[in-house]
């Protein structure tokens, strides 16, 4: 695992907060008429900082599977998925001895198993270890629904 997939969207966070807090604050507080003025940078700010700290988080996860030995070609699969699917994917690991409520809920009986979750109803799996072309066949009529609504 390369830790520097995620370090250009990470860097990009601190002179992205100083630009909109140029624009937006004065003397160390925020003015109000600068803000609503500037609501496109504002908007911008937040939805960079959401999706640095989910690359930031994912990354976290990954060298800490890497660390233990436990980050593999699923793993680096799923990975893979999230940074190119950006905002229309959420991966979520379950520990399902930890949670085996939600391995029960989705009838998880093979690990892995992925399950494709909308609308919190599982729409689509695959079980057992898969290949990157089986993962997009499952996921992208559903990505392609998301594009065109």
């Amino acid at each position: 695992m390369k830790g520097t997939q995620w370090s250009g969207a990470i860097e990009c966070r601190a002179p992205t907060v100083a630009a909109v807090a140029a624009k937006v604050a004065s003397g160390g507080k925020i003015d109000g008429a600068a803000l609503e003025r500037e609501q496109h940078a504002a908007h911008g700010l937040a939805w960079i900082a959401t999706y640095v700290e989910a690359l930031r988080q994912l990354a976290s996860y990954a060298r800490r599977l890497d660390g233990e030995g436990r980050f593999g070609e699923m793993e680096s699969l799923l990975a893979h998925f999230e940074r190119k699917e950006r905002g229309r994917l959420r991966v979520r690991r379950v520990d399902v001895d930890a949670n085996p409520e939600i391995a029960e809920r989705f009838r998880v009986s093979v690990v892995p198993t992925l399950v494709l979750v909308k609308d919190k109803r599982a729409v689509s799996r695959l079980d057992g270890r898969t290949s990157a072309p089986k993962i997009e066949a499952m996921l992208e009529p559903h990505l392609r629904e998301l594009a065109a609504a």
